[in-house]
């Protein structure tokens, strides 16, 4: 009797872990949005490779694969690679959260400035060699080239590129709701918000700044990804030539991208929030 008792006691203390939370919140929103993620990673490659003449097209192409063959969808070496760097980049998002609560900082200026400033160097550790990882097996997989080295100007703009998806995700958008709360208090439609020190931020402020940051980054970042690409499949193109290249496909390479972060971070973020608020009780910066 006492052992079980002790055992229910341990299972009880592990389940009300910050960490395990942490880690639950970020596995389920890691693979809620790998299959969205997964079909328009490949689509987009398959784009810039030449093997797709459209967004619509290619992304035809990844429904007909997953109605035909759903299993082996969600078996494919893109799906794993996929969910697994999602429910890594959460995690470390959610434990970098974690630790800054543990840390207690009382100035809510100064808490809500290093808590973006942790997350965002937590999520690039993480995101940023797994993406390269990813983009480099989705080249090779999907791409139009025997299989190869990705050059290291590749490596490097696929890194900067996300960077600069990690700053809008993890970073921009508590700074960019505080703004529109403001603007609100100022227009008279968040009269409450101007009576306290703080700025309060209303949901609705969070929600959109949350969703609008990582996809407008994509606007800066997709010709980055284009050109990258393009290096892979073309190694002796010219400059002007790649030039004309990046140019054609910037929009749809954006209208693409910015499919994929929609799933990746702006409804994944308040996904992993909702969890940890919602369902664990745990407050987010």
């Amino acid at each position: 009797g006492g052992g079980g008792s002790g055992g229910g006691s341990g299972f009880s203390s592990l389940s009300r872990s910050p960490f395990v939370r942490d880690a639950v919140s970020a596995l389920i929103t890691g693979l809620t949005v790998a299959p969205f993620v997964t079909a328009l990673d490949r689509a987009v490659v398959r784009i810039t490779a030449g093997t797709s003449t459209s967004l619509s097209a290619a992304l035809g192409t990844e429904i007909s694969q997953f109605a035909k063959k759903p299993f082996l969808y969600f078996t494919c070496p893109g799906f794993r690679i996929v969910a697994s760097l999602y429910a890594c980049t959460y995690l470390a998002a959610n434990c970098a959260d974690t630790w800054h609560d543990m840390a207690n900082v009382k100035d809510d200026s100064k808490k809500i400035k290093s808590a973006g400033f942790t997350r965002f160097v937590a999520t690039s550790a993480v995101n940023l060699p797994l993406s390269v990882l990813q983009d480099r097996a989705f080249a090779r997989l999907f791409g139009n080239v025997r299989p190869r080295e990705l050059p290291f100007l590749s490596y490097a703009l696929f890194m900067t590129r996300d960077a600069g998806t990690m700053l809008a995700s993890f970073y921009a958008p508590k700074h960019v709701a505080q703004a529109l709360a403001k603007q609100a208090s100022a227009y008279g439609h968040e009269p409450e918000a101007a009576t306290t020190t703080a700025v309060v931020v209303p949901r609705w402020a969070d929600v959109v700044a949350t969703v609008a940051c990582p996809i407008a980054m994509q606007f800066v970042t997709a010709p980055m990804h284009s050109l990258a690409l393009d290096m892979y499949n073309r190694k002796s193109a010219g400059v002007l030539d790649r030039a004309r290249f990046v140019a054609k496909m910037w929009p749809s390479t954006f209208v693409g991208r910015g499919a994929r972060i929609a799933p990746a971070y702006s409804i994944g973020l308040l996904l992993n929030r909702t969890m940890r608020e919602s369902v664990f009780g745990v407050d987010n910066v």
